[in-house]
Order: structure tokens, then C-alpha cells, then sequence
């Protein structure tokens, strides 16, 4: 299906044209600011759909709008009426067969017809490399790409954090300085008993030693009063008994006391106790550091694990595109980029880009047969040849728009209306 008769009234600069096309390509012309673009937006109004229609799509002053499209088989009419007293409008559409029925779901049925009629070629060229590859993804049956690059960018954010961690706990590791010779743990409790019964035999030893000294000295001090009592015999004999007594008691003692035991080497215990806490610490250092290791492993093994999974995610991504069929022969997708005959589409020549771009919009609309091209004004005359070639080689009608300040190509607009 192709236009055969266009209507638009009061549609964003239009005051009103009607337009009955003959030949493939369709020029509208005209200087800037009459019109041109209005004319093909009033067929996307037509056939796209309330999302595809801009905010004020009626003429300035005017409170109605309309646009009719004659395409043989059915014909559209969509009407637009201002709200009072706000920026907002309403808009009504219907649908007929050329025998006068009229579709219950209208839109429902242009949108099965139209397909990606939005497609403009030349706006296609202009699009950054990953603007481009996001449109023609959909192109490869089965396959969600939106939602492989999806889990790849949150996997790949997985994989940074693994590989951070990994990062940290390794210098974290390596900033233990220890032998790497492992050492056994030492039992320290022993070592302890041993010291603290050490310490309370030599104790005992020195207490001992003590009360013989003052022994000693008590026996030097009887001593001292038995001479002193034996200047007063008679006074004193009973003193003298006593402490010749408590004398002999103590020389008996003396006499019969054991020999005191040799003290303990506590010094030796002591450099035992040391070293084995020196050996316990670098055994804990050894535990930690392996504990470190351990733990970056993990993180090591998560961030392949993640590598493998988005490699795959790739791999299966390369053979879908790979075995799809593409509408234009020689294209491809790329690395988040078309291709074309295998090098990026950005690369190609100017012709070759246009070729492709508009074949790209012709397979898009099978069934409705209308391309638009704004900005045709770029189009050089190898350009409008090719153009001219596809779209009657492959029966599609072009509606290109071009501005002349001659006024004398195509379809002139001028001030809203079709000067000739």
C-alpha cells in the first residue's frame, strides 16, 4: 500500500494541502519555516499513533486539525481538537476499507501494517554507532540482547568487586611479614606451671634461710645474756636455765636441720617462656595470612566464574547474530555497532550508507510501502539517484523533503500551503 491522495488541515504549520503524488519519489520543497516538515509529519500522525504525535501538533490560532490518507486498500482519518483553556488536545481516528467499513480497533490495525515505519534514513545515518546497533538488535530472532548486556553489566560490576576484594585481601596478606617456614604452636601452660612452682620453692628456700639467720642471731644474743645473768648468779640461774635451754634447743635444730636445696633456674624458664610466645606469634601471623590467601582465592574463583558466564553470554550472542538473517545484504552487528560488508557502518561511504539506510526502511515496512526522509536537502545527485532506483526497483513510494529557494522542485510549500 502507497499514498495515493493526501489531506492536512491545520497540522503544526500547515494551513491546508492536498497532495496527490504520482512517481516513486515524492519531493516536498519550499524555503525554511513554510511547511515542509509538516507535510510528513502529518502522515506519521496519521499512521503511528497517539505516542508518535507531538505535544502541539495544531496549527497556531486554529482549534481543529485534521489529516486524511488515501492508501487504496483503507483510508485514515485522524482528527485533533484543542482544549479549552489548556496546552492539551484530543484526537479521534478512524480506519475504513475501500468499501466503506470501518475498523472497530483502528490503531490495532494500522500497527500490525505499519510495523517501524518510524525509520527515517537519514536520521538512521546521523544516529551515534550504539543508537544505530539499539535499533536493529530486534533483528535477530530469539535472541534478547537487551538482556544479556543487561546481566553482563551487572556481572561485570560483580567482577570489579570481587576483583577488588581480591586485590585488597592479597596486600592485606602480604603485608604480614613473616617466615613462610610453617612453625608449630607451643603449649605455653606447662612452661607457666613449671615457672610458678619455681618461684614458690625458691620462696620457700629464702624464708627458710631467713629464720636460720635469725636463728643465728637469736643464739649470739643468749649468748650475750648469759654473760651478763653470770655476773648475778643467784638473780638470775633461773634465766640462765631457760635460756641455756632455748639455746640448746636452738643448737639442737641447727644441728638436726636438712641442708637447704639449691635454687631454681627461673631465667631459663623465663627465655623458654619467650621464645615460645615469639613462636606462637608467627604461627598466628601464618594462620592469618593463609586465612587472607584463602579468602582472596575465593574472590579470584567468583571473578572468573563471572568472566566465563558473560563470555558465554557473548559467545551465545556472536552465533545468534552471526546465523541471523539481516533485510539488507552485508550487514551485521558489531561490538555495540553495525556493520556493513564487516567494517562499522560509520566507516562506509556516503552512498553506501543511504543505499542501506533506506533499504533498512523499506524491509522495515513491508506493507505499507511510504518511507519519509527529512533532511534530503543533504542528498547529493548520486543520492537521489540511488534513492530514486530502490524505491522503483523495489516499489516504494519515498517522501523526501529538500529545501529550494527557487521554489520550483517538487511539491512547493509555501506559508502553510501547496504553491505548486
Amino acid at each position: 500500500m502507497q499514498i495515493i491522495e493526501l489531506k492536512a488541515e491545520a497540522i503544526k504549520r500547515l494551513t491546508a494541502v492536498h497532495i496527490k503524488p504520482s512517481g516513486k519519489v515524492v519531493t516536498i520543497s519550499g524555503k525554511n519555516d513554510q511547511g515542509k516538515t509538516s507535510v510528513l509529519d502529518s502522515i506519521w500522525y496519521g499512521l503511528g499513533g497517539v505516542a508518535n504525535i507531538d505535544a502541539q501538533p495544531i496549527h497556531e490560532g486554529a482549534q481543529e486539525a485534521s489529516v486524511f490518507l488515501d492508501l487504496g486498500d483503507i483510508k485514515v482519518t485522524r482528527r485533533f481538537k484543542r482544549k479549552e483553556g489548556v496546552p492539551a488536545f484530543t484526537t479521534t481516528l478512524t480506519v475504513e476499507s475501500a468499501d466503506g467499513r470501518k475498523f472497530a480497533s483502528p490503531q490495532t490495525m494500522l500497527d500490525e501494517l505499519v510495523g517501524r515505519f518510524s525509520l527515517d534514513p537519514m536520521a538512521f545515518i546521523r544516529l551515534k554507532p550504539k543508537d544505530q546497533y539499539d535499533q536493529l538488535k530486534v533483528l535477530v530472532p530469539g535472541l534478547d540482547i537487551d538482556d544479556i548486556e543487561a546481566k553482563n553489566a551487572l556481572d561485570y560490576e560483580n567482577r570489579t568487586h570481587e576483583n577488588r576484594k581480591e586485590k585488597e585481601l592479597r596486600a592485606a596478606a602480604a603485608a604480614i611479614q613473616v617466615t613462610l617456614n610453617p612453625v608449630e604452636p607451643v603449649d605455653e601452660a606447662p612452661i607457666l606451671e613449671k615457672l610458678a612452682g619455681a618461684g614458690e620453692h625458691n620462696e620457700e628456700i629464702a624464708q627458710r634461710a631467713q629464720r636460720r639467720a635469725k636463728a643465728v642471731s637469736d643464739v649470739d644474743a643468749m649468748e650475750s645474756a648469759i654473760a651478763q645473768h653470770k655476773a648475778k648468779i643467784d638473780e638470775l640461774n633461773e634465766a640462765i636455765a631457760k635460756a641455756t635451754a632455748i639455746r640448746d634447743d636452738l643448737k639442737e635444730k641447727l644441728a638436726t636441720a636438712k641442708p637447704l636445696a639449691e635454687p631454681l633456674d627461673t631465667a631459663e624458664l623465663s627465655q623458654q617462656l619467650s621464645a615460645a610466645r615469639e613462636t606462637n606469634a608467627i604461627a598466628q601471623k601464618q594462620k592469618e595470612r593463609a586465612t587472607l590467601i584463602e579468602k582472596a582465592d575465593g574472590h579470584l574463583n567468583a571473578s572468573n566464574a563471572l568472566s566465563a558466564a558473560m563470555e558465554a553470554r557473548e559467545q551465545h550472542k556472536n552465533a545468534a547474530i552471526a546465523n541471523a538473517k539481516f533485510p539488507v545484504e552485508g550487514l551485521g552487528l558489531g561490538k555495540e555497532e553495525v556493520l556493513i560488508d564487516g567494517f562499522p557502518f560509520a566507516q562506509a561511504a556516503a552512498n553506501k550508507k543511504i543505499r542501506t539506510s533506506v533499504a533498512l526502511a523499506m524491509a522495515f515496512n513491508p506493507k505499507i510501502r511510504v518511507i519519509r526522509i527529512t533532511d534530503g536537502s543533504l542528498l547529493d545527485s548520486d543520492a537521489m539517484k540511488a534513492v530514486t532506483e530502490l524505491a522503483e526497483t523495489r516499489d516504494y513510494q519515498v517522501w523526501i523533503e529538500r529545501v529550494a529557494d527557487d521554489a520550483k522542485v517538487g511539491i512547493v510549500i509555501e506559508d502553510g500551503h501547496v504553491k505548486a
